[in-house]
């Protein structure tokens, strides 16, 4: 996850609802303590488990790109969306 040119975090996805509210908190501390207006999860396409965790936080795919001559699925979500999102994780 990227909440900017200097924030990021590698989180391997082991426990799904642990891994989603620690992703919650850094979502979280990337708007409100940091300010940023836009978050991004870089992923590998075939990475199902971790769409689906990026998903359920709301971060929709944003575009597609390569990295290190990788497929990389960007998937993103804004300050207000994060802001407006509903729902328990």
């Amino acid at each position: 996850m990227h909440s900017g040119r200097r924030g990021r975090a590698d989180i391997p996805v082991r426990h799904h609802q642990q891994t989603l509210q620690v992703i919650s908190a850094a979502l979280d501390n990337s708007f409100r303590v940091l300010k940023r207006e836009r978050v991004i999860s870089i992923i590998h396409p075939e990475n199902a488990a971790s769409i689906r965790v990026a998903e359920k936080l709301g971060l929709r795919l944003a575009e597609t790109a390569e990295r290190g001559g990788q497929p990389r699925s960007i998937y993103a979500t804004t300050h207000d969306d994060w802001a407006g999102r509903t729902g328990d994780l």
